[in-house]
């Protein structure tokens, strides 16, 4: 299982990450010829149209995942349920454009210079033309534990992304527009290799055709997920808004946004983890065993201090590594902020599960209760601290939602009801939160002096999992699953 987690994450994790890390290598370079406000125009297009994302497939990617595992991965049971939910993706594309054209005429424009309707192009031609195949060809592989065609897919198209990023920056010095352009076609060439398996090999064309107690079973399931994910916008995005309302200096914002760059590739690779262990949690969840239920446990406390104790090295060298990758000063300032956003990050494998029981158990109507509450804390943190903190007072408010939203489910009685298996919340959040203060105390320490603190830590956390490895032995054993068969 260790194996395959391992395997499994590189090939999540390095492949749509390659593309993200070969930017990052060439910031020194796309920085000369980009300024604060071009990240204060990316950062708001995207603040404003994440405020409806949590719409755009009415949760039913998660109906893909349950549905797919609870039929054993026999496409004659899942292949139909599938179709239906690739009609309704394709039916609700149109009135979602609708809602984004809206947003962005009204509150975007005023930051556009010219052209501001080939930039709805950019934006919503996606939405109408590849979402729906993209969303089903990357749950196909995801849930049959086969990554190596989504790795291809993620380099290819990355390469392409990172070379068509730069000549639009370098060498036609579009700025902003540079990376609306790059997205949009990042998403055709994604389509593009998902269009054979999805259509040909898979055979999955869209139904229309569903009865209404099918649809109502379906939204049952899906329709929690929307402020569940709403959440992810509240706490992600909303910041930005509430920053430009509040007036901040658009240089601010763009640091700000600059500093949360940072953030996004230690959350996207999270994230590519994220899909690797999902179907193992799914896959002891199947087996009703006892023992499978602490395994989970077991693998979400290995999963943890790894998050936890890498986090932390990381932002130690935060400063350093800002100065690496920009010669841009007025960027460079913006590590403070991303000390604080990636903290908030290190907590995921408790929120993996919590999420992942009760998804498996279709309980779903608590997501929005779990997530949704942090995702309210943030915004009126926002609105209390940044009349005085600025833009640090989003970096902490941030954080604290995000601690919320990854712990708050392991105190619901939902959770308590269908999984006994003691996590000790309270204890992790108090790690994070002295690890988070001691990485911002330290931000600026001599460069010795930071490398001694982190072999510390490093040698801390091994030793905890060797001390613990009776526990973690059934991570190294050759782990099948006795109940999914995914061929």
């Amino acid at each position: 299982m260790l194996k395959r987690l391992f395997s499994h994450s590189l090939l999540y994790a390095i492949g749509p990450q390659l593309p993200s890390i070969i930017t990052l290598f060439l910031l020194p370079i796309t920085t000369k010829y980009l300024t604060a406000f071009d990240y204060t125009v990316y950062g708001i297009t995207i603040a404003y149209t994440s405020a409806l994302s949590a719409f755009k497939d009415l949760g039913l990617q998660l109906n893909l995942t349950n549905y797919f595992f609870k039929a054993q991965g026999n496409p004659v049971k899942w292949k139909l349920f599938w179709q239906k939910i690739f009609g309704i993706l394709i039916v609700w594309s149109f009135p979602y454009s609708l809602m984004v054209f809206m947003i962005l005429y009204f509150f975007v424009q005023k930051y556009i210079d010219t052209h501001f309707y080939y930039f709805i192009l950019l934006v919503i031609l996606p939405i109408l033309l590849f979402d729906s195949v993209n969303t089903l060809g990357v749950r196909y592989y995801q849930s049959k534990q086969k990554p190596q065609y989504l790795f291809i897919v993620a380099v290819i198209t990355g390469a392409i992304g990172v070379f068509a990023n730069y000549y639009l920056i370098v060498n036609l010095k579009f700025h902003y527009w540079s990376f609306f352009i790059t997205n949009f076609i990042i998403a055709l060439v994604n389509f593009l290799f998902f269009l054979y398996p999805v259509f040909f090999k898979l055979k999955l064309y869209p139904v229309f055709k569903i009865k209404k107690n099918q649809m109502r079973n379906l939204l049952r399931v899906s329709l929690p997920m929307i402020p569940h994910k709403y959440s992810g916008y509240l706490l992600d995005a909303s910041d930005r808004i509430l920053l430009d309302l509040y007036k901040i200096n658009p240089q601010q914002i763009g640091q700000y946004n600059f500093a949360y760059t940072l953030g996004k590739y230690a959350d996207a690779a999270g994230n590519a983890i994220g899909q690797a262990v999902g179907p193992m949690y799914y896959t002891l969840f199947a087996q009703r065993l006892e023992v499978s239920y602490k395994n989970a446990r077991y693998f979400t406390f290995f999963l943890q201090v790894v998050f936890i104790s890498f986090t932390f090295m990381a932002c130690l060298w935060v400063k350093e590594i800002f100065n690496l990758i920009t010669n841009n000063a007025e960027l460079a300032a913006a590590y403070p902020f991303a000390i604080v956003i990636l903290m908030g990050n290190s907590c995921m494998p408790m929120y993996w599960a919590c999420m992942m029981r009760l998804g498996f158990e279709d309980k779903t109507k608590q997501f929005w209760r779990i997530s949704f509450a942090g995702g309210i804390i943030n915004v009126i943190l926002n609105l209390l601290l940044i009349p005085y903190l600025g833009v640090m007072g989003s970096a902490i408010a941030t954080f604290i939602g995000l601690l919320v939203v990854y712990f708050s489910g392991m105190y619901t009685s939902a959770l308590k009801n269908v999984d006994k298996q003691k996590y000790y919340p309270h204890l992790w959040i108090l790690l994070i939160v002295l690890l988070g203060c001691t990485a911002f105390l330290l931000k600026d320490a001599n460069i010795l002096f930071k490398l001694v603190v982190n072999v510390f830590v490093f040698f801390s956390a091994a030793m905890y999992l060797y001390h613990n490895r009776y526990h973690f032995k059934f991570l190294l054993n050759n782990y099948k699953p006795k109940i999914v068969n995914y061929e």
